[in-house]
């Protein structure tokens, strides 16, 4: 089901173009944590713990980083991390003793003990932990049930690194003492004499499956055999171009990690060196190919198969996406050409590669079937015999066992065992046509074959041959869910019916081209893959995809479909997943090892195999962790039509580039939206809507990954929508505007923003060192925030202010006397009063606002001293909206009365007709502190009705001064 044609003509071209690529991609570095010494990894939970040198304890959930405060000091230096059997305590060694985190109720237990240096939780449960009782001695003890035990070791020595084995045993890697075990009769052996008197300090411990234990030393990587008999020194890789510094650097081991494959991992003083499955060949990554330093302290892996290092030299850590990984020469592949790839039902990986024959890795050995020909007779040669390394094409599984096409030595049929059973070539069965076969289908008794001289159908109970569509060069096969052959040729595509080729009803774009690969999905899609592009055929209707869709090429090379029932197509350009509706991209500056793909294959769960021309078998491992979203600016009011959303994501193992998002828009009925409102998948990280409409609106968007997972918690914006001519209020909830903070309420009047500008509220720090001398008796009440209008350069219109309602919290009404609060306004040098009107009912202040800037609620411990004998002023009465109507009808339903005062005084406020009748009394001998001060008006009379339409006369009396203003009542 693949592409051949032509490979042989660009063979040379190919070996000179495909180079190693880089695997920069799969590599991230975390920074925030600087020196990392430890790291503790808890799989229920996927949550990662980091020791730090001199900045203590960090905590990762997936999504951020947490700094957990110690109860000693947070400079501490964390010597040893260990996580109880149960998962509810997180131990940490550090200088000062042992600390036990308690997780759930996030407390702290100290255990005042000596220098602790290591610390391990045994099968048991039990916590054994090492500590420095002096300058070259130690001692070990162990913290369980029944209390605390402490042993002092046989010899002057000191413990680096505790492991237990399936019997019990356990092994203490020393300095002093070389490698101690400590049996259930407490009897202690020591191998304190190491080959060839080498003495090594052992800093590092690891068991393998078959009960080896690995040594990590300060000379290099040491082996006790199962028996506990020998120790012996592992062969060292070349490191004859090394300077004599470097190589010591190289054989100083802090932690050895071995991973679900037997790959060892050997966190060194000069990078990361790797041990294959085999112990045979060793790589090695440094800060110019993988970590971030070549000083690496520790490894752990995760539950996705990620590798993470602590690295030291302020480097924090770096996470190797074991999303990625390949098989080349280098791993034991005989060619980095790679034809056909497949996992049999027993979980071994077969290969076919340009050396010849078949390649099966199992459990980390390789192994190599022999595909010895028999003797067949040519009617035109007479005896012929196959070659023993015959060229595989591709591989088709069975409940029996594996058939394998070749191009030299036609099929055979191997067994669970890897016994031939079946084998058929040119002439053998009798008129069998030729020895190379492209693509096989097998139904029922049945088998196909495609060839290059025509289709052989093969009647496998008697081996009877029939032949059809002779001298036509057969590239795919494939039956449909009605049992139906579909053939694909190097002159296009055709249904095999009534022994011949039918090409009615089929498009253009599938004829009189070369079919590369055919498959059908699991809803009985047939996908057909030609030189240019893909096409999808339902049963009804026929669908195209190209480059313009999303492919990485339009030379389809190979197709498969997993068993989530997910398709995943081949290019000569790199590969592509079909994950909700859209194409998602692979390429080599994503991991994969070659983007010339000529096989996919499948297995264990969400593992993908391709083989490549140029760059062996490449893996990836798809994972089920949905992305995060974030938008990259906000809004709370908005008076433009055309608005712009702008977004981003951001996922561990997807590069940004490759995300794409989904957004929808809604009311205020709620706070999440069924998956039918989202918009379709896009790569564009931004999105422009025309709103038209007034009111409170919600945006979400949620990223995608390069797996089809979704951000199960899409970020949110709520905004309101103002028309310009007509004004309107919006209460924004935000808690990170203040602690606690439950609201701000913000009215704009009518024609107060410029069309296409819009107005942000922003959480917005506050430093009390700019506070002047004089303003001493501030404190700040942690509510602050930052009107920005967007453009910046946008400027409100003078004389329409905007009204602020701040609702303070409860605390702060129980604390200070509401005469006390004040709003500030932060300018260049110094904070200006504002000022407001408390209602202490409702726990709420409200201003006027005329220009943007960063403003503060503050307890003003003065406010009584600072009432003067000198006459006060009344300044700038305004009443927005000047229009209203306490029933709403498309009007603000009240009217807002601010106005300034230069002191704190008494105000009062009424409301009259035009035929001078006293309407409503709004205060009376209130008072107000100086600043900007505001009332509400609801256009109600006395007994609580509404007041008719007309105009009516606002009147301000404050210290003998008065001040009117008109405003407009509408009741239709």
């Amino acid at each position: 089901m693949k592409l051949y044609s032509q490979i042989g003509a660009i063979t040379l071209a190919v070996i000179v173009i495909f180079v190693q690529p880089t695997k920069a991609g799969r590599w991230s570095q975390f920074l925030q944590l600087s020196e990392v010494t430890k790291m503790k990894y808890d799989p229920l939970t996927q949550t990662y713990w980091f020791g730090t040198e001199n900045n203590g304890l960090w905590r990762y959930d997936g999504q951020q980083f947490e700094h957990i405060s110690l109860p000693i000091n947070n400079e501490v230096t964390v010597t040893a991390l260990a996580l109880a059997k149960n998962g509810d305590t997180l131990w940490v060694g550090a200088h000062q003793g042992i600390l036990g985190y308690h997780i759930k109720s996030k407390t702290w237990t100290i255990y005042n003990l000596d220098y602790i240096q290591a610390l391990f939780v045994d099968a048991r449960g039990a916590l054994w932990f090492s500590l420095k009782t002096s300058e070259i001695a130690g001692a070990i003890g162990k913290k369980d049930k029944t209390g605390w035990s402490r042993w002092t070791l046989p010899h002057q020595s000191q413990v680096l690194s505790i492991a237990q084995d399936r019997e019990g045993k356990m092994y203490f890697g020393t300095r002093g003492a070389g490698l101690c075990i400590l049996d259930s009769a407490f009897t202690w052996k020591c191998f304190d004499s190491f080959p060839l008197t080498l003495q090594p300090i052992v800093q590092a411990i690891a068991i393998d499956r078959t009960g080896k234990k690995w040594l990590g030393t300060s000379k290099g990587v040491f082996l006790l055999d199962p028996a506990n008999r020998t120790v012996s020194r592992l062969p060292r890789p070349d490191l004859s171009s090394l300077k004599q510094t470097d190589r010591e650097l190289r054989e100083t081991i802090h932690a050895i990690w071995i991973d679900d494959g037997e790959m060892k991992w050997f966190a060194t003083s000069a990078g990361v060196s790797v041990l294959d499955s085999t112990n045979r060949r060793w790589k090695t990554f440094t800060k110019e190919n993988g970590p971030g330093s070549d000083q690496v302290s520790d490894i752990i892996g995760d539950s996705d198969g990620n590798l993470w290092f602590g690295l030291l030299e302020l480097s924090g850590v770096s996470k190797l996406n074991n999303n990625w990984s390949e098989l080349a020469a280098t791993d034991g592949l005989e060619s980095d050409f790679a034809y056909a790839v497949e996992k049999d039902r027993r979980g071994r990986l077969w290969i076919g590669t340009q050396a010849g024959g078949i390649q099966i890795l199992e459990r980390g050995v390789w192994r190599k079937p022999a595909l010895v020909g028999d003797i067949c007779l040519d009617s035109l040669s007479g005896v012929s015999r196959c070659s023993d390394t015959p060229f595989v094409t591709d591989f088709l599984p069975d409940q029996t066992g594996m058939w394998v096409t070749t191009a030299t030595c036609g099929i055979f049929k191997l067994s669970d065992f890897l016994t031939i059973t079946n084998r058929f070539r040119q002439n053998c069965p009798v008129d069998f046509p030729s020895d190379r076969v492209n693509a096989i289908a097998v139904r029922n008794d049945t088998l196909w074959a495609g060839t290059d001289r025509g289709l052989a159908q093969v009647l496998l109970a008697s081996r009877k041959v029939n032949v059809y569509l002779e001298n036509t060069y057969i590239s795919a096969l494939i039956h449909d869910d009605r049992g139906r052959l579909w053939v694909g040729t190097d002159k296009g595509l055709c249904l095999f019916n009534a022994l011949q080729c039918d090409v009615s009803g089929l498009p253009g774009y599938v004829q009189n081209v070369a079919i590369n690969a055919l498959d059908r999905d699991q809803s009985g899609n047939l996908w057909v893959g030609t030189n240019f592009g893909l096409a999808r055929f339902d049963g009804v209707t026929w669908t195209q995809f190209s480059r313009a869709n999303g492919l990485p090429g339009e030379k389809i090379s190979a197709i498969g479909v997993a068993p989530d029932g997910t398709v995943w197509c081949g290019t000569v350009d790199g590969a592509a997943a079909f994950i909700n509706n859209q194409w998602h991209p692979f390429r080599t500056d994503e991991g994969l090892s070659s983007n010339f793909i000529l096989d996919i294959s499948f297995g264990p769960p969400n593992v993908v195999w391709f083989a490549t021309w140029g760059g062996g078998v490449s893996q990836y491992r798809r994972t089920e962790i949905g992305p995060n979203t974030y938008f990259l600016e906000t809004f709370d009011i908005v008076t433009e039509t055309n608005m712009t959303f702008h977004y981003a994501g951001y996922d561990l193992n997807t590069p940004a580039t490759s995300l794409r998002y989904q957004y929808a828009l809604g009311d205020d009925s709620g706070s999440q939206l069924s998956p039918p409102d989202w918009s379709p998948i896009t790569p564009a990280p931004f999105v422009e809507l025309q709103i038209s409409t007034e009111g409170v609106y919600n945006f979400f968007v949620r990223a995608v990954d390069k797996d089809g997972n979704f951000d199960e918690t899409p970020a949110r914006m709520r905004f309101y929508k103002v028309e310009p001519r007509h004004g309107g209020a919006v209460t924004i909830v935000d808690s990170t505007l203040g602690k606690k903070l439950k609201s701000l309420r913000l009215y704009v009047p009518p024609n107060t923003l410029p069309s296409g500008s819009s107005i942000r509220v922003q959480s917005a720090p506050v430093d009390t060192s700019e506070l002047a001398p004089q303003q001493f008796g501030l404190r700040f009440t942690g509510i602050a925030f930052a009107l920005v209008p967007q453009p910046a350069n946008t400027t409100m219109i003078s004389g329409r202010p905007l009204t602020l309602t701040i609702f303070y919290r409860d605390s702060i009404a129980q604390q200070f006397e509401a005469g006390m609060l004040a709003v500030y306004r932060r300018d260049p040098s110094n904070w200006t009063l504002i000022g407001g009107t408390v209602d202490a009912k409702r726990q709420a202040l409200t201003t006027a606002l005329t220009q943007p800037g960063t403003y503060a609620l503050f307890v003003d411990f003065d406010a009584s001293q600072k009432n003067s004998s000198s006459k006060t002023h009344i300044d700038n009465l305004t009443a927005q909206p000047r229009m209203f109507s306490p029933h709403g009808d498309d009007f603000a339903e009240n009217v807002t009365i601010s106005f300034g005062l230069d002191q704190p005084t008494a105000v009062t406020v009424k409301i009259y007709n035009l035929a001078g009748r006293l309407v409503q009394v709004i205060c009376e001998n209130e008072m107000m502190n100086a600043g900007r001060n505001a009332v509400h008006w609801e256009g109600d009379d006395y007994g609580r009705n509404k007041c008719p339409s007309g105009m009516y006369l606002i009147c301000l009396e404050a210290a003998g001064k008065t001040a009117t203003k008109t405003v407009m009542v509408s009741n239709q």
